[in-house]
């Protein structure tokens, strides 16, 4: 079957063009292609050993600086550094403040991009336009309604249902279900009578936003008396053997304290 070649025409692929892996790069305009129309086409950059002039693979983006020093943006709005590039290259990016737009970094990406080939085909880029913000990153995954509504636009403060009654602080599949979102989604903390001041101004601002689908694990007697005071939905870490006094960091009751929540999610997750 025809397959349309990197440089233009058509050729005979007899067998499936390899992709290159993480940090690789190859003097085969086809593979470098092959590679750049991957999912990971955007962060993994790669490019052909051959001159961007002579035909080879493009690598989208715009230049931005800082200091002495060049980034090339990648359309996701992510950075990579160009520590080679040249005067020339650096005297044309827009100057910025970098601190906004977020590094090319992270499992498949590479923020550091060495060698001269990489570095013409970076620096073909024009500078990025005067004041440039990268994209806002998409929200990724079936979040909350009431989450992704109070970031997009106020939200009227929930109106609560009845409270729980004293035998309904036991986490069960009845009890998450009844707090969760239309779409079986909930948020889960947990917290003692030590951190109770968190723990409501955490509840204050989700029902404020209008989001009521979430339950808090009280790991200990008297946090569970004051959530339930409050109509704040709770359940009974108390088993656990966790102390209502400051924990500090490192000691035998923090670390009791951590294998406890571990075991409340896995709990949460099993239902």
């Amino acid at each position: 079957t025809p397959a349309a070649g990197a440089l233009g025409g058509s050729t005979s692929a007899a067998a499936p063009t390899p992709i290159l892996k993480r940090d690789e790069f190859t003097a085969d305009p086809a593979v470098a292609l092959a590679t750049a129309s991957s999912a990971d086409s955007v962060p993994v950059v790669v490019a052909a050993a051959t001159p961007p002039s002579a035909g080879a693979t493009a690598m989208k983006g715009c230049l931005v600086g800082a200091w002495d020093s060049v980034w090339v943006v990648f359309p996701n709005g992510s950075r990579s550094f160009l520590p080679e590039a040249s005067p020339g290259c650096r005297a044309k990016a827009t100057r910025v403040d970098l601190s906004v737009i977020p590094k090319n970094e992270g499992l498949g990406k590479r923020y550091i991009l060495n060698g001269e080939t990489v570095t013409a085909a970076a620096c073909a880029n024009e500078a990025c336009k005067a004041g440039y913000q990268p994209p806002a990153p998409p929200m990724e995954g079936p979040e909350l309604s009431c989450v992704r509504s109070a970031l997009e636009t106020p939200a009227q403060p929930v109106t609560l249902g009845p409270p729980q009654t004293a035998n309904e602080h036991t986490l069960s599949r009845e009890l998450v279900a009844r707090y969760a979102s239309p779409s079986k989604q909930i948020i889960v903390t947990f917290v003692n009578a030590h951190y109770l001041g968190f723990a409501l101004t955490w509840v204050y601002h989700l029902r404020q936003a209008g989001c009521n689908n979430f339950l808090v694990g009280a790991m200990d007697a008297e946090v569970l008396i004051e959530l339930r005071s409050r109509n704040i939905q709770a359940f009974t870490m108390v088993q656990g053997g966790v102390a209502s006094r400051d924990l500090g960091w490192g000691s035998p009751a923090f670390k009791k304290a951590q294998q406890v929540k571990v075991q409340m999610f896995a709990d949460v997750l099993d239902l």
